[in-house]
């Protein structure tokens, strides 16, 4: 049985094609010169916690998606890198726990989730740019609710109209109301 993410083709030495993916290995058949087994890695799409070793990936995301940002949030809000090395580690220890969409084998996408005792609070979601508006968003946010049975706060810009209206498509409304808003992250 092949792993999942290992699929077998096989083909006659006549139909091999000179330039492969480099991610294709040949094997030759020992009992069977004539033909080549190919074994070639597909990397499903998948959901995942982050592991240590992924840091730099994260902090690529998250500063590659935060330049929609510029020019909407407060200038003096706004700096480069958006967020250094430095507060994403002090949010990494300060408990964010951050899950990935992985494209490929490669992050495409990050979202922190943070529990605050009586709520979880949704941080640092962010799409790598080349792949915005393809759903990843979505089911990130998905696979982070899914076990949830607490009620979820998630804080973005206001001017970010896109970041509103995606929270708004996936079943989140504003809470207007500060003091309701400042008692549930107690």
């Amino acid at each position: 049985m092949l792993p999942r993410c290992l699929k077998l083709f096989k083909r006659r030495r006549s139909e091999r094609k000179p330039n492969c993916d480099p991610k294709t290995f040949y094997l030759l058949n020992a009992l069977n010169a004539k033909t080549i087994y190919f074994f070639k890695f597909i990397f499903m799409d998948e959901i995942r916690h982050i592991w240590e070793g992924e840091f730099d990936d994260v902090y690529n995301i998250i500063n590659d998606s935060a330049s929609a940002y510029k020019g909407i949030i407060p200038a003096d809000r706004w700096h480069e890198p958006y967020m250094t090395r430095e507060h994403l580690k002090s949010e990494i220890d300060d408990g964010v726990e951050f899950c990935g969409y992985y494209e490929n084998g490669k992050l495409a996408g990050v979202m922190g989730i943070q529990d605050k005792k009586a709520v979880l609070l949704i941080r640092h979601a962010y799409v790598s740019t080349h792949r915005r508006n393809a759903g990843i968003g979505g089911k990130l946010l998905e696979n982070l609710r899914k076990d949830s049975s607490k009620p979820i706060l998630i804080g973005t810009w206001a001017d970010a109209f896109w970041a509103v209206k995606f929270y708004e498509k996936n079943g989140f409304r504003r809470v207007s109301d500060v003091v309701r808003k400042n008692a549930l992250l107690r």
